[in-house]
Order: structure tokens, then sequence, then C-alpha cells
């Protein structure tokens, strides 16, 4: 496993696995953040000309993965925006992101796979000796 902050897929039946991983938990939720995108879109094509933020609250980080996941699929579905740079800072129960990305542009964007939803399907946000995993099963 690398080191350094990244994001892999992983097969699932009929369904899509995404991990971020890094040497902090907020790196690793960034990178989970950019694995889900990574389904969506080719997030290479991506320009980072619109500043969105996000605020969450939830005790159980676990379940603030998961919320974080689904409030970048709600800013997709509803607001067709679509992002490749994340800044997550994470105090307590709090989660405080800084997404930079850009309108939908089908065409420039590459669209790839539809995901329906976020699920807790080998949902895992776990510190390791080499850092953090964060990842789940998305619906495709």
């Amino acid at each position: 496993m690398k080191t350094d902050a990244h994001y892999e897929l992983f097969p699932h039946p009929s369904e899509q696995g995404i991990r971020g991983i890094g040497p902090t938990k907020e790196k690793a939720f960034e990178q989970a953040a950019k694995a889900l995108q990574s389904v969506m879109v080719n997030i290479e094509k991506i320009e980072p000309k619109k500043t969105q933020h996000v605020k969450l609250e939830e005790e159980d980080h676990e379940q603030m993965l998961l919320d974080w996941l689904t409030e970048i699929l709600y800013l997709f579905d509803v607001e067709d925006m679509v992002f490749n740079e994340f800044k997550v800072k994470i105090e307590g129960k709090n989660l405080e992101a800084t997404l930079k990305g850009e309108k939908l542009n089908p065409e420039k964007h590459e669209v790839r796979t539809a995901i329906k939803a976020t699920t807790y399907d080998e949902l895992k946000l776990e510190k390791t000796k080499k850092g953090w995993i964060a990842q789940c099963i998305v619906d495709i």
C-alpha cells in the first residue's frame, strides 16, 4: 500500500467500492471524495473554477464519511457540480470542507457511471500503521 494520499477503486458485485487513503483522517476523506468523483467523471478534466463550502455535524466519524460522500453526490445531482480539489478539516463532531470544481459538461468531463447512493456496505474508517483508510460501497 502506498504511504502518500491516494484513492483506489475496488470491485464489488453490481456496485463499486471506493477507498481514500491518507496520512490523516482528513486526507483519507479528501481521497475518498476523489474516488467518488472518479467513478462518475474524468476528474483530470475538471477545472477549479468555483468554490463550494460544506459543513457537517456528526458524532460518529464513519457516518460522517457517508454523509460527506452523500453531500458530494447531492451537489452533483442537484447543482450539476463536479469537483477535483477537496480540503477537509475535522474537529470533534464537525467537518468543514472546501471543494473546488465547475459545472458538469458531459463532453468535457467524460461522464462515466451514475452513482445512485452511498451505502453502509463495507463502510470503514480505520487508522492503520501507515495512515487512515476511508471506504464504502456505492450503488451504481
